[in-house]
C-alpha cells in the first residue's frame, strides 16, 4: 500500500513537471502570437475582407437567372368590346323630325356589303391555364461607383490587413509588460530569500550565545522578529507572483490553470541598459500606424470619388428568351403549343435632381478627409510627446539607481560590519537591527528603480513601434 501511495505521488509530480512550461520573453512573444484570440478576430476580419472583395465584384459580372412560372385562371378576366354583325340597321326619328340610323358602324371589310350594327361583349383574351418557362442574361456595363466600390473593397482588404500587424504590435507589447512585471516580483522574492538566509545563520549565531549567556533573551527575540517580518513578505510576494503570472498567461493565450515558468534576469537587462548611452531620436517609420492612415486616407478619397461617381449614368445589357404556353386545358395537345419570345434591351439609368443629396454626401466625404488629416498630425504629435517623456523618465531612472546602486553598496558594507561586530559580542543588536532595515529599503529602492529603467527603456521601444 505505502509503495502504491509513492507510485501515485510520483506519477502526480511528473504530470505536474511535465504541465509546467518555461518561456524566453521572445518564446513568450511567439507563442501570444500564435494563440492570441485577438490575432484569431484580425484574421477573421481579413477573410471577411476578401468576401467582401468576391461580393463587389460579383456585381459587374454576368448574371444568369432562369424562371418557371404557371397561373390558373379560376375566373378569367374579361374585356368589354364592340364588335359588328350582320343586320338591318335600326332607322330613328331625331328631335328635328328628320330620320338617322343608330346603332350604325362603318367597317372597311370588303366582304360586308350591308351596314352593320354595334353590339357590345365581354371578352377574355386569355386562357384558363398559363405556363411560362423564361432564362435571362444580364450584365453591368458601365458603372462607375462600381468601378471605386471594387477599389475601396481592395483598400479595406489592406486596411485590416494593417489593423493586424498594430494588433500584433500591442499583443507584444502587453506580454513583454507582463513579462517584465513578473520577472520584478521574481526578483524581489529572490532578494528576501537571500535575506531569510543571512538573518536565519544570524539568528543561529544569537541562540548559542543567549545559551552560553553572553547576550540577552530580547536580543535572540528581535532577530525572530526580524525573520517573522521577511518570511510574512516572502508569502505575499508568492501571492503577488501567482497574480502576475496570471496575467501574462492571458495576454498570452495561455491556458490559465497551467504553471508556467520563466527564464531571464531583470537586473541584467537593466544593468545593461545603465551602460547604453540613451541617444535614439523619434523615429516614425517604424509605426505601423502610418500604414493605418495612409490607408485611411485612400478610402477617404474613393469615398470623395464615388461620391463624385454617382453623377454617371449606369448602362445595363440584358438578353431574355421567354417559351410560353396558354391552353384552356394545359394537357390537351389539340390546342396551340409553346410560343417562343426573344428580347435583347439596354437599360441607361442617371439620377437627374436627387434634392442635393450628392452634394450633402460630397461635404460629408471632403470634412471625414480632412478630420483624418488632422488625426494623424495630433498621432504624430502625440507621440512625439510620450517619446519625450519616456526618454526623460529612462534618463531620470538610470541617474536614480547609479545613486541607489552606491547606497546599497554601502549599506551591505555597513549591515557586514555590524554582525560582525554583533556575532564578536561587541555591538548591540539594535545596531544590527537598524543595518538590517537600511539594507533592505536600500535594496528595495535599487530594484525599484532597475525596473523603473527597464520599463522606460521598454516604453521608448514601444513608442517608436520596434517591440
Amino acid at each position: 500500500m505505502r509503495r502504491l501511495s509513492l507510485n501515485i505521488l510520483l506519477i502526480l509530480v511528473g504530470g505536474w513537471v511535465s504541465a509546467q512550461q518555461t518561456f524566453t520573453l521572445e518564446e513568450a512573444k511567439s507563442f501570444a502570437l500564435d494563440n492570441s484570440p485577438l490575432l484569431k478576430y484580425a484574421d477573421m476580419d481579413i477573410a471577411n475582407s476578401e468576401s467582401t472583395i468576391k461580393e463587389t465584384r460579383a456585381i459587374g459580372l454576368p448574371k444568369l437567372k432562369a424562371g418557371v412560372d404557371y397561373l390558373f385562371y379560376a375566373q378569367k378576366p374579361k374585356t368589354p368590346f364592340s364588335f359588328g354583325v350582320q343586320q338591318a340597321p335600326t332607322v330613328v326619328l331625331d328631335e328635328a323630325g328628320d330620320r338617322r340610323l343608330v346603332n350604325y358602324v362603318v367597317t372597311s371589310d370588303p366582304e360586308l356589303t350591308q351596314p352593320v350594327a354595334a353590339e357590345e361583349q365581354l371578352i377574355s383574351f386569355v386562357q384558363r391555364n398559363s405556363l411560362a418557362a423564361n432564362v435571362e442574361l444580364s450584365t453591368l456595363l458601365f458603372d462607375m461607383s462600381y468601378v471605386h466600390a471594387l477599389r475601396a473593397s481592395r483598400v479595406f482588404r489592406d486596411y485590416y490587413q494593417a489593423n493586424k500587424s498594430k494588433t500584433e504590435q500591442d499583443l507584444k507589447a502587453d506580454v513583454e509588460s507582463a513579462f517584465i512585471d513578473v520577472l520584478f516580483v521574481v526578483e524581489n522574492k529572490e532578494v528576501i530569500e537571500a535575506n531569510i538566509k543571512n538573518i536565519k545563520q544570524t539568528l543561529f549565531t544569537a541562540e548559542e550565545s543567549y545559551k552560553e549567556g553572553f547576550i540577552e533573551k530580547l536580543d535572540v527575540d528581535r532577530l525572530r522578529l526580524s525573520l517573522k517580518r521577511l518570511n510574512n513578505e516572502k508569502q505575499n510576494l508568492n501571492r503577488n507572483i501567482q497574480q502576475a503570472k496570471l496575467f501574462l498567461k492571458y495576454q498570452m493565450g495561455f491556458p490559465l490553470e497551467n504553471e508556467i515558468s520563466l527564464t531571464g534576469n531583470l537586473v541584467e537587462v537593466a544593468e545593461g541598459t545603465i551602460v547604453n548611452k540613451v541617444d535614439e531620436e523619434m523615429d516614425f517609420s517604424t509605426r505601423v500606424e502610418n500604414e493605418i492612415f495612409s490607408v485611411s486616407n485612400q478610402l477617404n478619397l474613393l469615398n470623395i470619388k464615388n461620391v463624385e461617381a454617382s453623377y454617371y449614368p449606369s448602362l445595363i445589357g440584358f438578353v431574355q428568351h421567354q417559351q410560353q404556353l396558354q391552353r384552356e386545358k394545359i394537357f390537351r395537345n389539340d390546342e396551340a403549343g409553346f410560343v417562343p419570345a426573344t428580347i435583347l434591351g439596354l437599360s441607361l439609368n442617371a439620377t437627374i435632381f436627387d434634392g442635393w443629396n450628392r452634394d450633402a454626401k460630397m461635404e460629408k466625404a471632403i470634412i471625414m478627409k480632412e478630420r483624418t488629416l488632422v488625426q494623424e498630425s495630433e498621432f504624430k504629435r502625440g507621440v512625439k510627446l510620450q517619446f519625450e517623456t519616456a526618454k526623460s523618465s529612462l534618463i531620470g531612472a538610470i541617474e536614480s539607481a547609479i545613486l541607489e546602486k552606491e547606497a546599497l553598496d554601502m549599506s551591505s558594507n555597513i549591515f557586514e560590519i555590524t554582525t560582525i561586530k554583533y556575532k564578536e559580542g561587541v555591538g548591540s543588536s539594535l545596531e544590527v537591527q537598524q543595518a538590517e532595515r537600511d539594507l533592505y529599503s536600500s535594496q528595495a529602492s535599487y530594484l525599484q528603480k532597475l525596473y523603473e529603467v527597464v520599463k522606460g527603456e521598454f516604453e521608448i521601444r514601444k513608442t517608436q513601434g520596434k517591440i
